[in-house]
């Protein structure tokens, strides 16, 4: 609702409480006011917003096919309050602080984005920290996964170098037992002749 289509319809009550001993129909209404309005289809459009928004500032006679309307007690005190005009300010004023809060609230999420990438992005401190210890961590996870996967053939390699050594040992053992043996029977050959 625009501040002249507002004034319209204090005009309106304002004709009715002047006179208040008649009924008037849209276009009766029209033409006492002057035509106040681009055309009488814009003074209907008008007529049927006061209905829906403040039909308890006045009287509604409904007389098909015409509807009429008059001036109830309550009239004059609404004009006293601003009218219509006033209700217009009134909505104007909430729409500013609508659309302040919205542009408000526009201005902070802008600059929650803008912290959250000033927080995303990395210091140059971070980027030399960063790659060397990426480095030395993928080295070390390369480093135990070749160790988990060796594991099993260095244990049979040690395994099989204690065995040839456990077998060396006995052979020379068994050498020398041999050579004792061999000895012995000489001592005791040499004994009996």
């Amino acid at each position: 609702m625009s501040k002249s289509d507002a004034i319209i319809k204090d005009n309106i009550l304002e004709f009715l409480v002047n006179d208040p001993y008649h009924a008037f129909t849209v276009e009766n209404l029209w033409e006492n006011l002057g035509q106040p309005c681009k055309s009488l289809l814009h003074f209907k459009i008008l007529t049927d917003e006061m209905q829906n928004n403040g039909n308890q500032y006045f009287l509604i006679i409904e007389n098909p096919p015409f509807i009429s309307f008059a001036k109830n007690d309550f009239t004059q005190d609404f004009l006293d309050d601003g009218g219509f005009t006033a209700i217009q300010a009134k909505h104007a004023s909430n729409e500013q602080i609508l659309l302040k809060a919205r542009n408000s609230e526009a201005i902070d999420r802008q600059n929650q984005f803008v912290i959250n990438n000033w927080k995303a992005k990395m210091a140059p401190w971070q980027y030399y920290t960063f790659w060397p210890l990426l480095i030395i961590a993928t080295l070390s996870t390369g480093f135990s996964i070749y160790k988990a996967f060796n594991t099993d053939d260095q244990k049979i390699i040690e395994l099989r170098l204690e065995m040839d050594n456990i077998k060396e040992t006995l052979q020379d053992q068994s050498k020398n037992i041999s050579n004792f043996n061999k000895t012995v029977d000489l001592l005791i050959q040499n004994d009996s002749i």
